[in-house]
């Protein structure tokens, strides 16, 4: 008997030939070399189906087959983080006390957990109403960060390592802006002028972020300047941008996909791919040929 998904998929993380989708109330899933996707919640019980929504998926840049899911549809019910340390074939319970809210808003907006790329066993995740957490020990012990005291009660967002400084963190905060960490999580501040809408980050090959926003695109360098380099235009903007990349290959590559709405000024619609070639300072829409992306 065939199950396929419901709801929606909110995400696609890709790391070390690994690919997982996660979606809002049917689990996550991992693609097979043959193109066909497997389940990985399908150990869960009846009574655990708020853990069938996953808000956020982090592969391990020093090991592909160790990955962690933090699950939760609702924040008024505990989530979990899951991880596996052989590619998915089994998964381990390490914390059962953190809320997540894959149902909830900013569902599609980036990973809210990632493991740090010089320690695999470093792992930041952000809970939707429990603040951020941190284990040093690959999910063994989870602690708070207690230095990490956004003024928003719903701390939806995202988490991003910088790949340039082990010591640099990101954690972005949605209402309130991207918060920023120099000493691997001991401190941190509010970047200044940080736009408020961010929804989802890459980085250049500098550890220059290029932000994926509700009214366009932003870049934040390393030495601490936030630019803009694409304005929605000012009718039905909506959910603006969501997916963003950088070509790992070509710092001067970017694509970005709408969410939702329409730029009045552009005519950008509900997932148009808009494509620069030369570091953001002009962009292509792709609508009409999305193949031209590969080229």
């Amino acid at each position: 008997m065939r199950i396929d998904g419901g709801g929606y998929v909110t995400g696609v993380v890709s790391m070390g030939g690994k690919t997982y989708a996660r979606s809002d109330i049917s689990g996550f899933y991992k693609r097979n070399a043959d193109g066909s996707w497997k389940q990985m919640l399908d150990f869960l019980k009846p009574s655990e189906s708020n853990l069938m929504g996953v808000s956020g998926i982090a592969i391990s840049p020093t090991d592909p087959n160790v990955v962690y899911a933090a699950a939760g549809q609702n924040s008024s019910d505990c989530g979990a983080v899951f991880k596996t340390t052989d590619g998915g074939g089994t998964w381990v319970k390490t914390a059962d006390n953190l809320h997540f809210g894959s149902l909830m808003s900013g569902r599609t907006d980036g990973e809210p957990i990632a493991v740090s790329p010089y320690d695999g066993n470093t792992v930041f995740v952000l809970s939707k109403t429990d603040g951020l957490w941190k284990t040093e020990n690959g999910g063994t012990d989870w602690k708070r960060v207690e230095s990490f005291s956004p003024s928003a009660d719903d701390t939806t967002g995202f988490v991003e390592f910088s790949n340039t400084n082990s010591q640099t963190i990101y954690v972005n905060i949605s209402g309130e802006g991207m918060y920023k960490s120099e000493d691997s999580g001991a401190s941190w501040v509010l970047t200044k002028d940080s736009p408020l809408n961010l929804r989802r980050c890459a980085q250049k090959s500098d550890g220059t972020l290029i932000c994926s926003a509700s009214d366009g695109i932003y870049s934040y360098s390393p030495d601490g300047v936030w630019s803009v380099i694409y304005t929605m235009g000012e009718t039905e903007s909506r959910f603006g941008f969501g997916g963003i990349d950088v070509d790992p290959f070509n710092d001067n590559h970017i694509a970005a996909i709408t969410s939702n709405g329409a730029d009045g000024k552009t005519g950008l619609g509900n997932n148009h791919i808009i494509e620069s070639k030369d570091g953001g300072k002009t962009f292509t829409d792709r609508y009409e040929d999305h193949n031209a992306l590969s080229g």
